[in-house]
């Protein structure tokens, strides 16, 4: 009950601080948690890059993924990794661009994954790897990888759209290059709360909606 209380008044200090702010991007996180976990494939492969804290990937864990989690900064990541294994949670040490071609290696029997790219530069504690944002890395290895596995579930949901616009973050590539992925997986993407979602979903009902 305790646990719940703290809950609603972090969710009630969180939407008040939104409101004051205009209703705009950045999204209260409990409201991205909740995007994510509804354009997720049910009981997939969760992988997210970026676990700063680790809520996100106890989120997931709690309701039965199966999560993945990387984490460049190593200060973060031996202060959270132990807690976050404690839960059977994959904590991974390095750089996304480099890691998650084996990642999906690693859990290429599962049927359905659900990719969070999270693991932007952005400040304060955080760490990088070899680049600031390494979408584009990312981007490769999930098109290389879905490629040889055509019939696997997946959502791929990218944070900080915001930041990848003309007046966003001059070191984020343009959403171009976001638009161009999707492109690439020959899917349709959507835009919520600031969370950029490719979907096999998109494609398939697309498939179905022309038959």
């Amino acid at each position: 009950m305790l646990f719940e209380l703290r809950q609603f008044l972090g969710q009630a200090r969180a939407t008040w601080a939104w409101a004051r702010r205009g209703y705009g991007a950045p999204y209260p996180h409990y409201m991205k948690q909740a995007t994510l976990l509804r354009y997720a494939v049910p009981r997939s492969v969760f992988v997210e890059t970026g676990t700063y804290r680790g809520s996100t990937s106890r989120y997931f864990a709690k309701r039965g993924f199966k999560v993945v989690t990387v984490e460049v900064h190593q200060p973060l990541f031996d202060r959270y990794s132990p807690g976050l294994r404690s839960i059977n949670i994959d904590a991974r040490l390095g750089d996304s661009g480099e890691l998650l071609p084996g990642i999906l290696n690693d859990y290429a029997s599962s049927d359905a994954f659900s990719i969070f790219l999270d693991g932007h530069y952005s400040g304060g504690v955080t760490g990088q790897g070899t680049a600031p944002v390494p979408v584009v890395k990312e981007f490769d290895a999930i098109i290389e990888f879905f490629a040889r596995h055509p019939d696997k579930a997946y959502s791929i949901l990218i944070d900080d759209w915001r930041l990848f616009m003309p007046d966003g973050d001059a070191t984020y590539p343009l959403e171009s290059s976001l638009i161009a992925f999707a492109e690439r997986l020959s899917i349709d993407w959507k835009l919520e709360n600031d969370i950029f979602v490719v979907s096999s979903r998109f494609r398939r009902a697309e498939a179905s909606s022309n038959a």
